[in-house]
């Protein structure tokens, strides 16, 4: 196939799209490799660890999860201490 230009080009197909795609935001594990919550701003010089609505669940070892993201029992719904808070962001009286 070629492009405008009559450069000869090979599409991506949607296999590879989703294959690539899935790399991009996925670690290996299955959870994400950037906080979702970002989509409602930034809380710039905060991190999800000082958050009162991160919590955890303990099983042979601790998941991170957030209160305001639906909570599921995989890897995806995993959340990250040490990522960028969000805008929705409440600092944990305990800390």
């Amino acid at each position: 196939m070629n492009d405008l230009f009559g450069s000869e080009t090979n599409p991506e197909t949607r296999g590879e799209y989703l294959k690539r795609r899935r790399r991009e935001l996925f670690t290996v594990t299955g959870s994400y490799r950037n906080n979702p919550m970002l989509k409602f701003g930034v809380t710039s010089g905060k991190i999800c660890k000082d958050c009162k609505y991160l919590y955890y669940r303990e099983f042979a070892r601790k998941y991170y999860k957030c209160r305001l993201r639906k909570c599921t029992g995989g890897p995806k719904s995993d959340h990250r201490v040490n990522w960028i808070a969000c805008s929705k962001f409440i600092q944990n009286e305990d800390v």
